[in-house]
């Protein structure tokens, strides 16, 4: 979708990039994103107003929310707001003051009931009365207590209310000890205790969302309470882990992949001038393991044929999946599974036994979980499921032999599912131990440099493909931000772009092409301005210190390894910064050694020549090779050679063979240009060379001079260890224009491209 010429980009603000509702939300965002085509920047802050003193981990999380200053960039048209994550410990107060920065930009805020504004939300009431009217109905429950949320947040105040009159309509007690407010963290076992310890005798337990329930769970663990057996759990959300915890958890169905599709197509309406109202989305009730069983023959909801019903048992099983990514997969699932309901049907209302159509019906269960079943099934209603369409199907048999037939056709079909859940178990098993090989492949290589200078960024983010991340951006600021908690937050004027990843490959930006406005921080000329993108921003910090941000393509894996993604990057962008501090320091050094022995030592030269290697240091060399370009009027080639592998010579061979392949690196290369130029040592392991150069082939002849001669003399020489050099060329003329400095910035970054081919390993064979 285009508002002019301009393809139209959303932000997003959310609150934790590996939080469940964050996850659907932008599932949803990025199915219409792709429908509309438009282009959405998500925005993962953490949560507004949030305690942290108990935890020191997290002291520092407050950083996450300096990316909701990028909403405010020009170049964003409309904002998405999931309040209800971002101040799930937020009063409405806070969450105004937080709201008013956006004023004049097209915006629709997800579970908020903020007046003024754009909201869609959960109907919490439909679902939570379904969910309690079962508890009281039919597993009997007389005492239900509830582990609330924190109360300045709408969504937890709306559950806690429904929760009350529920129990008044249907004149059961409530006393405030049944409740007991605490936060949407899994962590709330003190809160769960409490209530436990001030209500032994409750039958039922509504919890706000999931992940309280989770936390309950493992405090009536420590209890020996079992849930459904000792009390029903009710939770809120129903999201994955619910349907995986033992015994699989019962909740409240409130799909907020749902409110992400929803918000964007009432943002891109409001951004079209279109007059949009408030939106609420339905909840259902979802019962699994966690609620008592009821001591009753199981029988469909509806009457009806087991053919009839399958469009809903098939929804129910597989409700997560019906708009998703998954489509075809999903419909080629769906036609398998009312092949076998037809089937089954078809074979219990014929005349002939079961053992003659079983070979068949066994086709149609292999095919059927072939597809997926067990993959995208929520296994606390699968099984459920198909024990409502087995006694829809035998409630057509009356042959006593062939029920029992189809007992035990049943019981097979049971079995391959079990089957079917053993070998995905083994496969997740691979899976992990995959990831965790990957894990430790991209923490080595995300920090494999050993220099601190802009080449090291491309190196930062050269392994993100292992993340399904395809382009990438670097951005750091121009001096590092201290940053405390509670302060306000501004945008530099500029960011600098270090490198970016386009399409798996990593590119290194030139220093005269890395000034970025911060206007212009999501499409610029310097990467692709067409691009189309689905991107996440993340900070790049340590402690107070801000060092930049990192913009990604968001794919599943990020949304998985989010947090880790951040502290691994941002441990790479501080080593870097010390590794150019402590260069800048150890120049200094050097620079002030010069001074001292110019200040001891007569003879100026000396304070040009490099003490260990003979040759020129950078002051010697500078001068000299400027001198060169002053005087000349046809081409200075100059070359920047930095010695490979230097600190894996000191380290496995000693600090004097690294000396003496510092002395050999000198000794050819001022051999090389004798006559025709200057060489000369300008940092630790690094070299330069400037030469009068009239031919045409950019440097290349010198160059395999220089590489030839290591050849050589690495052949006769008796070290156990290969000394080599990897080198880049530039050169200085009318036509380029370029400074003395620039040309060796220039060669430099050529010279980065070849380090990338060589070998780590030095050892002779």
């Amino acid at each position: 979708m285009d508002k002019g010429n301009e393809r139209i980009t959303i932000g997003v603000l959310v609150g934790g990039i590996m939080d469940y509702f964050t996850i659907e939300i932008c599932r949803g965002v990025a199915q219409m994103a792709r429908t509309f085509d438009v282009d959405v920047v998500v925005l993962p802050g953490k949560y507004l107003n949030r305690d942290l003193s108990g935890n020191k981990e997290l002291t520092y999380e407050y950083q996450f929310n300096t990316l909701f200053q990028y909403a405010k960039i020009p170049q964003i048209q409309g904002i998405i707001v999931a309040e209800g994550s971002i101040g799930c410990f937020a009063n409405e107060e806070i969450m105004r003051e937080m709201l008013s920065q956006y004023e004049g930009i097209p915006s629709v805020l997800i579970a908020s009931r903020q007046e003024g504004y754009t909201t869609v939300n959960f109907d919490n009431r439909i679902g939570i009365r379904e969910g309690m009217r079962y508890l009281i109905e039919r597993v009997n429950c007389k005492k239900i207590g509830m582990l609330g949320g924190p109360l300045c947040n709408s969504d937890a105040r709306e559950r806690k209310e429904v929760y009350e009159q529920v129990l008044a309509e249907y004149g059961l007690p409530f006393e405030k000890k049944q409740y007991v407010g605490g936060s949407y963290e899994r962590g709330c076992y003190q809160e769960a205790g409490r209530l436990l310890d001030d209500n032994p005798d409750l039958d039922a337990i509504l919890c706000v969302n999931d992940d309280t329930a989770l936390g309950l769970y493992e405090e009536m663990k420590r209890r020996g309470l079992v849930p459904g057996r000792d009390i029903s759990v009710l939770g809120f959300d129903d999201t994955r882990l619910a349907a995986r915890a033992t015994p699989p958890l019962s909740s409240v169905k409130a799909d907020p992949m749902e409110l992400g599709n929803v918000a964007l197509k009432m943002l891109l309406n409001k951004i079209e001038g279109r007059s949009v109202c408030d939106m609420e989305l339905p909840t259902h009730f979802v019962r699994r393991g966690s609620i008592a069983k009821v001591k009753q023959k199981i029988v469909t909801e509806e009457a009806g044929k087991a053919s009839e019903l399958a469009d809903a048992y098939f929804g129910d099983i597989y409700y997560r999946y019906r708009d998703g990514e998954q489509a075809d997969v999903i419909y080629r699932l769906k036609d398998s599974f009312i092949r076998l309901v037809d089937l089954l049907e078809e074979a219990a209302e014929g005349e002939e036994l079961l053992s003659n159509q079983a070979f068949r019906i066994e086709m149609a269960v292999d095919e059927y979980i072939a597809s997926g079943a067990i993959t995208y099934a929520d296994m606390g209603v699968l099984i459920p499921n198909f024990q409502k369409i087995f006694h829809d199907v035998e409630s057509s048999v009356s042959n006593i032999e062939k029920r029992c037939e189809l007992k035990q056709l049943f019981a097979n079909i049971y079995c391959k599912m079990l089957q079917a859940m053993d070998n995905r178990w083994g496969e997740d098993m691979e899976y992990k131990i995959r990831e965790d090989h990957q894990t430790k492949l991209f923490v080595r290589e995300t920090l494999l440099f050993e220099k601190g200078n802009d080449l090291s960024y491309a190196m930062m983010i050269g392994r993100l493909q292992w993340l399904g991340v395809k382009n990438a951006m670097v951005y750091i600021f121009p001096e590092i931000i201290s940053h405390l908690a509670r302060e306000s937050f501004e945008i530099p004027d500029y960011l600098y772009l270090k490198a970016y990843l386009k399409d798996g490959v990593a590119i290194s930006i030139p220093k005269l092409r890395q000034k970025v406005s911060r206007n212009m921080l999501f499409r610029n000329n310097v990467v692709d301005p067409d691009r189309r993108f689905f991107e996440v921003m993340l900070p790049l910090y340590s402690n107070e210190n801000l060092y930049g941000v990192v913009l990604m393509d968001l794919t599943e894996k990020v949304f998985e390894n989010g947090e880790f993604l951040v502290n691994q990057l941002s441990s790479a962008a501080k080593m870097i910064d010390l590794l150019k501090t402590n260069e800048k320091v150890q120049q200094k050094l050097e620079e002030s050694l010069a001074v001292l022995k110019e200040n001891n030592i007569a003879l100026d030269n000396l304070s040009r020549i490099d003490a260990m290697t003979g040759i020129l240091n950078r002051r010697g060399f500078m001068d000299a090779a400027q001198k060169m370009i002053d005087r000349k009027d046809g081409t200075v080639y100059v070359i920047y050679v930095d010695m490979n592998n230097l600190k894996i010579i000191n380290d496995r061979y000693g600090h004097e063979e690294g000396d003496y392949s510092l002395k050999l690196i000198a000794d050819i290369l001022g051999k090389t240009v004798e006559g025709r130029g200057v060489a000369g040592r300008i940092g630790g392991d690094e070299f330069a060379c400037a030469l009068d150069y009239d031919k045409e082939d950019e440097g290349e002849a010198v160059l395999q001079e220089i590489y030839h001669q290591f050849y050589l003399h690495n052949q006769s020489s008796d070290k156990p260890y290969n000394v080599t050099v990897s080198a880049g060329t530039s050169k200085v003329d009318e036509e380029s224009g370029l400074t003395l400095q620039h040309a060796l910035t220039q060669a430099d970054e050529g010279l980065y491209h070849v380090k990338m081919l060589r070998s780590k390993d030095v050892a002779k064979e």
